[in-house]
């Protein structure tokens, strides 16, 4: 046989071996590339799933918060406008005469001086002034300073409740 034909032959089969192990490898490469792409397209199905599951828990408890805080602002004027009328309510039974604000220690002031032979008459009953009876003005100042004072615990009250609330998160 001839040497080329041989040489020819032998060059040949190298050639198809070099082919089929580059075609083998690619398909391999392939093949491997497909699996990888596989698992990782299953593991960002998962994660967006949990991201999905984590932002709608965010949002119920974030629309729970909201709901909360308003739920704070409703009693808070509910209260606000309770104590106004029974404010109003009070200056008007004080206008009324219903009650009478009166100063303890000026009562035992004047008994415990040395009055000689003062006598106090009074009425007996509602119309005329008795000892340590607040002027008008200043009951109605008092009653006025209960009111703002009532009004700061409500507003305490209430910003306590908010940061409460803010501090559950």
């Amino acid at each position: 046989m001839n040497s080329y034909i041989i040489i020819g032959g032998l060059l040949l089969w190298i050639a198809s071996l070099i082919g089929v192990g580059s075609w083998q490898n690619d398909a391999g490469h392939t093949a491997e590339r497909v699996v990888w792409q596989a698992k990782d397209n299953q593991e960002l199905t998962a994660a967006n799933a949990e991201i999905l599951s984590l932002e709608e828990a965010a949002r119920a408890a974030q629309q729970q918060h909201i709901q909360s805080l308003a739920d704070i602002a409703t009693q808070f004027e509910k209260e606000k406008q309770d104590a106004q009328i029974k404010a109003n309510t009070r200056l008007a039974q004080y206008r009324a005469g219903a009650f009478r604000l009166r100063d303890p220690s000026a009562v035992s002031a004047r008994t415990c001086g040395n009055q000689t032979g003062q006598i106090a008459t009074s009425t007996g009953g509602s119309d005329g002034g008795s000892p340590g009876e607040l002027s008008g003005s200043a009951s109605e100042f008092l009653l006025g300073l209960t009111g703002e004072a009532d009004e700061v615990v409500r507003q305490l009250s209430a910003c306590q409740a908010v940061v409460i609330e803010d501090r559950k998160e």
